[in-house]
């Protein structure tokens, strides 16, 4: 049985995770590979600090994760699941665009548009949004931001705007 990734996520019944976190979540570690890195609680603690600052995530849903993850008996479970299904890496619908199979990253704000209309022209031109960074968190070099996100989720390729009006990219 072939099962998209964002449907496997909201199929095994985490508590607080209901479809619309499945997708980000899904977004977030785009294969099933990087998503059974919660099973350890090493890779897990590291994952879950960053899950927070994914729009849509918060310490409810995180401490949800946790708390799921912390059952040996549900990590059998879900180890049993994937070895007989067949689940598919999260794709975002629209493939063209500028942004085409390009993570982003948005630091800083922007003077002429809100955020939740930044993250959608991302996704409308093809894009993965996967976090805001606060620009007292990280003060915009490219490089530093790079590095932040790499720790987050290691694959790229990345687009990195910074303080609302440069443009950065990383082609891995």
């Amino acid at each position: 049985k072939m099962i998209s990734l964002d449907k496997f996520i909201y199929s095994i019944g985490i508590r607080h995770i209901g479809q619309e976190n499945a997708k980000i979540l899904a977004s977030f570690f785009g294969s099933i590979k990087e998503f059974t890195k919660l099973f350890d609680l090493k890779n897990r603690k590291k994952i879950l600090v960053n899950l927070v600052d994914l729009d849509g995530i918060g310490e409810t849903q995180v401490q949800s994760i946790d708390n799921f993850f912390s059952s040996e008996t549900n990590i059998i479970i879900i180890k049993n699941l994937i070895n007989k299904l067949n689940i598919k890496n999260y794709a975002s619908l629209n493939k063209g665009g500028k942004f085409s199979n390009k993570k982003l990253m948005f630091t800083g704000g922007f003077k002429n548009m809100s955020r939740s209309e930044a993250k959608a022209i991302a996704e409308n031109n093809g894009g993965r949004f996967v976090r805001w960074q606060a620009a007292r968190r990280i003060s915009a070099p490219a490089e530093t931001c790079l590095n932040k996100l790499e720790q987050i989720t290691p694959s790229g390729p990345w687009i990195i705007l910074t303080n609302g009006n440069s443009l950065e990219s990383s082609e891995k």
